[in-house]
């Protein structure tokens, strides 16, 4: 069962759930954030976080730092939601946390998720760190799934990799927020813009996303309405013959956990051939098969796609692929 290549099912895991709590800010109004920051080098830096009557859609919010010029300086910046604050002694333990934004940056920022608990700040590091390049669209980042090891405590310039804020019941309130930094010799402003802030405690959603490659193979092959991909459901596809392959006798599907675009004489191979499994079923049935209830696996991305024959046609076709990604509800 293609189950037993994500994990076996484990004895008191949690049900899947939503988020139990989630911090959303899509307007930014003045005041509602807080910013501190700290220079290295020669040069000072005034820094600035306001709301902008921009954004996707507006408002938004603009953090600047200006430069004076004194020569390379690097600027770090914390801007902190005053609103976003989670209490694990009142509102239970952490086991694991989404978040995604919408920034826009007209200079070169590296940009990370914060969270500050009793006084010392950590870092989301790993592919959660990004750098966000100069542009003059609205990007989105994330979402990410996060647990308490995937943050480091911030200390001046660097971290310390072993320490990590607490994410038990014992924990102190936690506030999130973002940490950029840019480096200048100046004289300059560097600005960064973010709308839709949105950090999710104990839940991030599924997704599942239909790949057909370039050239296109077939968008045929599509989840059942319902099928989210979250943990402790069934997950349920199958292939619409009515244009394609009609005369079809069986299905396959091949479960992978990277994407590929290989040509085939069938079309694309759109998942990749290393540690390939798969299964078959007749014509039009649906492919299903539990996805296991335990956290382990959220945030996991594996890739399925189908492939169809008509044995009297002597015929084979591949299909889009559906890339899903392993969430909690």
């Amino acid at each position: 069962m293609l189950a037993t290549l994500l994990t076996l099912l484990t004895a008191g895991a949690p049900a899947p759930q939503g988020p139990s709590t989630t911090f959303l800010d899509e307007t930014f109004a003045n005041g509602t954030w807080g910013n501190t920051s700290f220079v290295v080098g020669p040069g000072t830096v005034t820094a600035t976080g306001t709301q902008l009557q921009d954004g996707n859609p507006a408002p938004a919010y603009r953090l600047s730092s200006t430069f004076v010029a004194s020569g390379n300086t690097q600027h770090y910046l914390t801007s902190l939601g005053n609103a976003s604050t989670y209490d694990p002694a009142a509102s239970g333990a952490i086991g694991l946390l989404s978040f995604d934004f919408d920034y826009r940056a007209q200079h070169n920022h590296r940009v990370h998720l914060v969270a500050e608990q009793n006084g010392a700040r950590y870092i989301a590091v790993g592919p959660a760190t990004f750098i966000a390049f100069a542009s003059t669209s609205w990007q989105t980042w994330g979402p990410f799934v996060l647990r308490r090891d995937d943050f480091v405590e911030r200390l001046g310039t660097g971290s310390n990799p072993n320490s990590h804020p607490d994410f038990t019941s014992a924990g102190a309130p936690i506030t999130f927020g973002l940490e950029t930094s840019s480096n200048s010799v100046g004289p300059i402003t560097h600005t960064i813009d973010f709308d839709n802030f949105r950090v999710e405690i104990n839940g991030a959603p599924g997704a599942i996303d239909s790949r057909t490659g370039t050239p296109a193979n077939p968008d045929v092959f599509r989840a059942a309405p319902g099928t989210t991909g979250a943990i402790g459901t069934m997950f349920t596809a199958s292939v619409d013959h009515s244009a394609f392959v009609p005369a079809a006798t069986l299905d396959f599907v091949a479960l992978s956990l990277s994407p590929a675009s290989i040509s085939t004489p069938y079309g694309l191979l759109l998942c990749s051939s290393t540690n390939l499994r798969g299964f078959g079923v007749v014509a039009g049935q649906p492919f299903v098969f539990p996805i296991p209830n335990t956290l382990d696996l959220v945030g996991l991305a594996f890739c399925l796609q189908a492939g169809s024959g008509d044995v009297a046609q002597g015929l084979f076709l591949l299909t889009n692929a559906l890339d899903v990604s392993v969430g909690t509800y």
